[in-house]
């Protein structure tokens, strides 16, 4: 909403006229979010929406660390989510974040960064008492009104 002000408030003091023109507003305003939403096909049988929910999460999460170089701060900022959330859910859909490698002191090779564990098939477990995503979210904007 701050964003939004300052960019009407910088428009307005801009404009040489009484119409603020296209040009003043930035791209990452005018423009919406590069998201295409995945195709799903629902077996004749039904399909758990919270599996489905649940699934999509981790890949979200999984997917946006992996962009951010496995900084979490960065891909919490890239979701819109408060880092303490971030966190929250990389801890309940037990995610091993992976930075990628850097340079070492002397800015030849990478530093060695030793490598994750080999991953352990666990089968789904419904776990009742946390709430899901969507409704973390809503509570965390409900609060910050």
């Amino acid at each position: 909403m701050r964003e939004l002000e300052n960019v009407i408030e910088r428009a307005v003091v801009l404009t040489p006229g009484t119409r603020i023109g296209i040009e003043l507003i930035p791209d990452h305003v005018r423009k919406a979010p590069n998201f295409q939403m995945p195709q799903f096909v629902v077996p004749p049988e039904g399909i758990s929406f919270k599996d489905v929910i649940t699934d999509f999460e981790k890949r979200l999460i999984e997917s946006t660390l992996e962009a951010a170089g496995g900084v979490q701060k960065r891909a919490a900022e890239l979701l819109h989510i408060k880092p303490t959330t971030l966190n929250e859910m990389i801890k309940r859909y037990e995610i091993r974040p992976r930075r990628k490698r850097t340079m070492n002191g002397n800015g030849g090779e990478p530093a060695a960064v030793p490598a994750p564990p080999a991953p352990v098939a666990v089968p789904p477990r419904p776990c009742r008492a946390w709430p899901t995503v969507g409704a973390v979210d809503a509570g965390l904007r409900e609060n910050e009104r």
